[in-house]
């Protein structure tokens, strides 16, 4: 991160990541502090420590598993929501603390960026089945790039592993994930072409 241009943050719905965030302006004065010495001056080449903030990506948000199943709308469990109201309160403060010290987005800039997220959370990637997970740790590929083939291949023996099953559990969580994906990468793109 510290050759880096931007970041992004990842974070869960718990309070651990809620004290993190909490934490995110200490965390950063003491690099900027610790790595001052090594920063470019006077024509010697050296760091640029000024990555700006983008926002948080949030991962293994709960899906709500009752109602309707809809392959449009992804919804969270009602405690999924609430860490994610309550962390990105607390980023607004990080937000605002690096903005002035020219290491953040403005709030116009992330809008602009990620036309389909509200500031500061850039994604909101539903949490892994237990069994896409353990198929894609066995077969090295990203949760989002599992095949039905390869999901026959190495799921538990004793288990039903069907994505190509309309409103099915698997077929919702891939879809789910691969949307936040594509939502983050959608959101890069454009702020490269920028």
């Amino acid at each position: 991160m510290m050759g880096s241009d931007y970041f992004i943050a990842p974070v869960s719905p718990s309070f651990f990541s809620l004290q993190a965030i909490d934490n995110l302006s200490s965390i950063f004065n003491n690099w900027v502090n610790l790595l001052g010495g090594y920063a470019t001056n006077l024509g010697f080449q050296g760091l640029t420590f000024k990555p700006k903030f983008l926002g948080l990506v949030v991962q293994m948000a709960k899906r709500f598993n009752g109602g309707t199943a809809n392959e449009n709308i992804t919804r969270f469990s009602n405690s999924a929501e609430k860490w994610i109201e309550e962390l990105n309160e607390s980023v607004k403060k990080f937000q605002m603390f690096s903005l002035l010290r020219g290491m953040s987005i403005t709030e116009e800039e992330f809008k602009r960026y990620f036309t389909d997220s509200r500031p500061f959370i850039i994604s909101k990637c539903c949490d892994f089945t237990s069994q896409l997970r353990s198929i894609a740790e066995k077969t090295g590929v990203p949760v989002a790039k599992l095949t039905q083939e390869l999901c026959n291949k190495y799921k538990d023996s004793n288990t039903q592993v069907d994505i190509t099953k309309e409103n099915g559990q698997y077929r919702l969580s891939l879809d789910s994930i691969v949307k936040s994906y594509n939502n983050v990468a959608d959101g890069l793109i454009k702020l490269k072409s920028a």
